[in-house]
């Protein structure tokens, strides 16, 4: 028997979010953004990156990266404030580290190759699933103004172990 490593790494197909405009535009690295007006020391709804159209094999889950291409019309304003994986509700740990949205748009990854946020549990069947996605809230830092936040595209990759059984044929 060998182990395989393998990765995974796609867009979402469903972006969605209460009072983002357009939260479907998270689905591709076009330019087009989705968008969100953060009230005075007030928080965004939930941004959901969801049904990646993973087809992982039985595997072993080993970690998943999410990136996040984003800005803010004001730096310093608007900073992350949860970033969890999500399916059927919130999983995992909060990977979020407080981190300043820019005024450019900037990558920002949460995650990595052996982390898997937490999750106790997470197989192939769940990561396959429409539903899984991640969720992100960002928070608004500053007193009177309100930054509008952007956000680009969220790219998921998945890290996975295989056990390789040998071929045996027998004439």
């Amino acid at each position: 028997m060998s182990l395989e490593i393998t990765t995974a790494a796609t867009f979402p197909q469903t972006g969605t979010g209460y009072w983002w405009s357009i939260p479907g535009n998270i689905c591709a690295a076009d330019g087009s953004s989705a968008m969100y007006e953060i009230d005075y020391s007030g928080v965004t709804s939930p941004l959901y990156a969801t049904n990646f159209g993973f087809a992982i094999p039985n595997a072993t889950i080993k970690g998943i990266q999410v990136e996040m291409y984003r800005k803010s019309s004001n730096f310093e304003l608007a900073k992350d404030c949860t970033v969890y994986l999500y399916y059927g509700g919130n999983k995992g740990d909060n990977q979020s580290d407080g981190t300043w949205w820019h005024n450019d748009y900037l990558s920002k990854t949460w995650g990595a190759a052996n982390s898997v946020w937490g999750y106790a549990g997470i197989n192939n069947a769940i990561v396959n699933n429409p539903n899984f996605g991640v969720a992100f809230v960002a928070e608004n830092v500053g007193i009177g103004a309100k930054p509008l936040v952007y956000v680009d595209y969220v790219k998921m990759t998945i890290t996975y172990e295989r056990i390789l059984r040998p071929s045996i044929f027998i004439f």
